[in-house]
């Protein structure tokens, strides 16, 4: 964007696209003159609705000059605005022009002011005029007329560089003065002005002439507008009409008579000169004949001009800016023709004239003329429409019909015996005409003026032909019944296509390697070598319903939809083009390619002409955010910790055909993924990333399906020590892990109180010894205390300790856990078991940071980080009571959510890998395979248990399996043990339940308490504390006693 750009705003391009005839009366241009209508307003980023004047520069930027808020310039990305404050050196800027050196000047109501590349600089010699229309000469100079002085005469200013002077035209001077307007330098040099007269100045013998008579053909009347031709001629836009100049003679233009136009501009590719008048009319010429390109109650002023692609921009006094796209996409109706604008098929045959059919009749679209209307008597609706070699007319209605245009002669080929209509006519390569009919009459072909019928067992009712290149006819059915589907024939026998999925067919398409293509209610599908593939809406597609498909003579595949427009597909993406302001010409029922390579549309709204062009958008990758923003520059490399949440890549695009909104993207991040993706978004999100070496690559595409040069950015990912040490204790790399190891860091370099919630069996203790691990306090003891297995009478004793004495049997001191972990870090598991009263003490300690132990009377300080765990809904919990709010509040200063395994399934197969590996090395036998379908079992599940409930399953299941590999059956056995099922249980009182519970975790042990693998080490808790439990609840223990159970 400009340097002096403080305040561009990103917009899209041609803004919210609106239809010009919904701003009043409109009778659009006539015969070539059909494009389509866009406009560009204040809402969508304009400074001002009074556009005053239009340039465009060398660098396709188009520049817009305001009544008073400065100047605006667009980029194809951004619309920069300038004013006064920015180096202006007023805010009405009436002219606007281009030296031959590339800078900008500004001809405003308070000076000339340039720009280049350091900014806008007012000329200080010219601040007390006010300047007009402008124009540049080939040896760099700018001219530019004055705005009327009372009693002065009218003048010019010159600037060449170096000297700013001011030339009287005239020595004749107004009272009122005189304002030069109209300004241009034709090709040898002569500086044409208008004013309330017509001035040419020759700086060769710098001598000014009035042209008196043109005052005489039109008195009274002010030049407005003046445009150099090639031919030599000079075209002078008035108050009364369009005069040429041939320097001699004054020749009014017939059709302007009494039109008084503001300015005119000529298209350099059609030859066409566009006009604007005071009375809302835009009109078109080509020397002779006029047209009118829209006339109602816009005001248009000064501002007309013609981009680099062809395209007329247009200015207003009070609605902003309009584009007239003729070169791109035109849309036919009435004004050029056809007698309606609902059309249902569409033919051409090389470089021949267009045919297209409407209710009732056909239409002939020849080059260079009006469209011809063809009445077919007794014929309602023509449903299909082709074109043999003879260039004769196949059409299909009540019956077969064939039309010789050169010869006149329409003739009625074949009817069957009931009432029925064609539903489709193909030709093959023999060029027989295949017809078929819609209510299941069958069909046949035409060869040598002989009509041959099949009624095979077709579909009942068939809607859409295409012959295959291996032979055989393509059939495609919509009917209702269950006979709709795709269908292939062979000459003799109809064989119904079992892979195609069960859809409405609309369009047929065999494309030049064999592959076919089919458009249904369920999107595009593609058959090939008896494969069917899919695409829908979330492969890119406009929408699921495709009417139309042809394949272009560049390999592209160009498809028309329900109520979207026209989509196109190269192999790699999908775009779709849509009609602005012409909803019903995005109902698309047929299409055809011109010889050209343009794109001819039959649609509910009339024809559509669409000509793909092939300039090249361009995109960029602007930032990268994870740990913190980059800011992406040319070759740099992005260095991200491994540690980043997520990685979150932002880019844009830019076109000079396109807004930034019609563009989509093609990306694939090198390093991560093979395959190129799809977005409409500009920006895209990657879960972390492993340690490595990446390369972000991206394209933007346009509608015409043409990509920018591919831009890359390089990110290092740095390996992060700390990860390593974190996966001693958690395994995974999905990012629900992976954002839950990110808090672990975060918590490890605080000494906050952290509180971890989850399900049962998610790994809470884990998450706890990884917290303390890699904390500052690593070296110094980790104490663990499940709350939920202290005995009620002992949970003081156990936490705090007592004295020698403090009670009976307290033969010696014993210190409690936070001062068996003093320097370190206490993990309080199943937190919300605590009573009201211990958690009053509990409360007491951590904001005291000292204890009393039971029979004391000292008061003991402790350095102890605590991190707490539960699995109940504490805020549950403190609404009823059952725990402190203070507490709450103070041991939830960090909270984190360990996830479920059912959050992770990814997970999954490296934990079941690694507890598979872990028990059959403990077993000290081979380790054994997990088979796939095994592996999807396991992912599949729900794990109420979560990975303490995988890690049992998987042991059992090795135990089970000693030998050969893990089969889906091995585990279900193991899933479906009667713990591990949800419904397993009945509600009972909870310490039945709880006796059940420990029954089956000693079942699992074979009675085992302590030891590795022991009931004790499961459970968390201390084996004598077990040990106790187990007597209180009645439940033998020993391995002699087990037996009996």
């Amino acid at each position: 964007m400009l340097s002096a750009a403080k305040r561009s705003r990103s917009i899209p391009y041609l803004g919210a696209v609106r239809n010009i005839s919904d701003e009043g009366k409109v009778s659009f241009m006539r015969d070539k003159t059909a494009g389509v209508w866009a406009r560009f307003a204040v809402e969508e980023g304009l400074p001002d609705a009074a556009i005053e004047c239009l340039y465009q520069d060398r660098h396709n930027r188009i520049w817009l000059g305001t009544s008073d808020r400065g100047v605006a310039c667009f980029d194809q990305k951004t619309v920069g605005t300038f004013t006064h404050q920015e180096g202006l050196s007023g805010n009405r800027v009436h002219s606007l022009v281009e030296d031959a050196a590339g800078s900008m000047w500004l001809g405003t109501n308070r000076g000339l002011t340039w720009y280049d590349d350091e900014g806008f600089h007012p000329l200080a010699s010219s601040l007390s005029y006010s300047f007009l229309g402008g124009s540049a000469d080939a040896e760099g100079g700018v001219w530019f007329g004055l705005a009327q002085h009372p009693h002065s005469p009218p003048r010019l200013a010159h600037w060449d560089g170096q000297q700013f002077r001011l030339i009287a035209l005239t020595d004749r001077a107004h009272r009122h003065g005189e304002s030069i307007s109209a300004l241009a330098v034709d090709a040898e040099g002569i500086i044409w002005c208008g004013g309330r007269s017509l001035y040419s100045y020759d700086r060769g013998n710098d001598r000014s002439h009035r042209h008196a008579r043109l005052n005489e053909v039109a008195p009274n009347t002010e030049v407005t507008g003046l445009l150099p031709r090639p031919d030599g001629t000079l075209w002078i836009a008035t108050r009364v009409g369009v005069f040429i100049f041939d320097g001699q003679h004054f020749r009014l233009l017939k059709p302007s008579r009494h039109t008084p136009f503001l300015a005119l501009v000529e298209n350099p590719r059609s030859e066409t000169l566009y006009l604007t008048s005071y009375e809302g009319i835009l009109a078109c010429c080509d020397g002779e004949r006029m047209d009118f390109a829209y006339r109602g109650d816009l005001s248009f002023s000064r501002g007309l001009c013609v981009d680099h692609l062809g395209r007329l921009w247009v200015g207003t006094h009070d609605r902003g800016l309009y584009c007239y796209d003729s070169q791109r996409l035109q849309v036919f109706g009435p004004d050029q023709g056809l007698p309606a604008t609902g059309l249902t098929c569409i033919a051409q045959r090389d470089a021949g004239p267009l045919w297209t059919s409407t209710q009732g009749g056909l239409v002939r679209f020849p080059q260079q003329s009006k469209a011809e209307n063809i009445a077919v008597p007794d014929c309602e609706k023509i449903a299909a429409l082709c074109l043999d070699r003879a260039d004769r007319v196949w059409f299909g209605g009540t019956g077969l019909y064939r039309y010789d245009y050169d010869g006149g002669r329409l003739e009625l080929i074949h009817q069957p015996a009931s009432p029925d209509a064609i539903s489709a006519i193909t030709i093959d390569e023999c060029d027989r005409v295949w017809f078929a009919y819609q209510r299941g009459a069958g069909l046949g072909y035409v060869e040598d003026e002989q009509v041959r019928w099949f009624e095979p067992a077709t579909p009942t009712q068939i809607d859409v032909l295409a012959w295959s290149r291996q032979g055989h006819l393509w059939l495609g059915s919509n009917s209702a019944d269950e006979k709709h589907g795709l269908y292939r024939f062979d000459g003799t026998t109809c064989i119904k296509v079992d892979v195609m999925p069960a859809c409405l067919i609309f369009a047929l398409c065999e494309g030049a390697d064999g592959r076919l293509w089919i458009g249904t209610n369920q999107g595009l599908w593609c058959l090939n070598e008896g494969r069917i593939q899919s695409f829908t809406q979330a492969d890119g597609l406009p929408c699921d319903t495709i009417t139309s498909i042809i394949q272009a003579g560049d390999g592209r595949l160009w498809m028309g939809t329900e109520g979207h427009g026209l989509c196109g597909h190269d192999g790699q993406v999908f775009q779709k083009v849509e009609v602005p302001g012409h909803s019903f010409c995005n109902t698309v029922c047929a299409l055809t390619e011109s010889r050209d390579g343009a794109l001819h549309l039959a649609t509910k709204g009339g024809l559509v002409r669409y000509a793909p062009q092939r300039i090249p958008p361009q995109a960029a990758i602007v930032r990268v955010e994870a740990d913190a923003t980059y800011e992406v520059g040319t070759d740099q490399v992005i260095h991200l910790p491994e540690t980043a949440d997520s990685v979150c890549i932002r880019f844009e695009g830019a076109s000079p055909l396109d807004p930034p909104a019609h563009l989509i993207y093609r990306y694939r991040l090198d390093g991560l993924e093979s395959e190129w993706r799809q977005t409409a978004a500009t920006q895209v999100e990657y879960p972390p990333l492993q340690p490595g070496t990446y390369a972000f690559c991206l394209q933007a595409v346009d509608r015409d399906l043409t990509y920018s040069k591919q831009v890359t950015v390089q990110l290092e990912i740095t390996a992060d020590d700390r990860m390593s040490v974190l996966q001693r204790w958690f395994i995974g790399q999905s990012p629900a892990i992976r954002q839950v190891e990110a808090e672990f860091l975060e918590a490890a370099a605080t000494d906050l109180t952290v509180l971890l919630l989850g399900e049962t069996g998610t790994g809470k203790s884990l998450a706890a010894q990884a917290i303390h691990g890699l904390s500052a306090r690593r070296e110094a003891p980790f104490v663990a205390v499940n709350c939920g297995l202290l005995e009620r009478e002992l949970i003081n004793n156990e936490l705090f300790g007592h004295e020698k004495g403090a009670f009976t049997g307290a033969e010696n001191r014993y210190l409690g856990k936070f001062e068996q972990a003093n320097q370190g870090t206490l993990f309080l598991d199943e937190i919300g078991d605590l009573t009201l009263d211990v958690q009053a003490n509990l409360l007491e300690v951590l904001q005291e940071r000292q204890i009393n132990r039971l029979g004391g009377n000292q008061a003991l300080p402790v350095d102890v980080r605590v991190i707490a765990a539960t699995h109940d809904d504490l805020e549950q919990a403190v609404a009823k009571g059952t725990f402190r709010t203070d507490l709450f509040y103070r041991i939830a200063g960090l909270p984190i959510r360990i996830p479920s395994l059912q959050e992770r399934p990814e997970d999954i197969p490296l934990l079941a890998e690694h507890f598979a590996s872990q028990f059959a090395s403990q077993l000290k036998q081979p380790l054994a395979p997990i088979r796939p379908a095994a592996m999807e079992a396991l992912q599949a599940y729900h794990w109420p248990g979560n990975v303490r409930q995988l890690e049992h399953a998987v042991e059992r299941t090795v135990l089970a399996a000693r030998h050969g590999s893990l089969e889906p059956d091995h585990f279900i056995q193991s899933i479906a043990s009667p713990y591990q099922r949800e419904a397993a249980f009945a509600i009972e009182p909870l310490e039945d339940h709880l006796r059940q519970y420990l029954a089956h975790v000693l079942n699992h042990t074979n009675g085992v308490i302590s030891g590795p693998h022991g009931a004790a080490r499961l459970l968390g808790v201390h084996p004598n504390t077990l040990r106790s439990r187990l007597r209180k609840l009645g439940l033998p223990f020993r391995k002699k006693e087990r037996k009996a159970l």
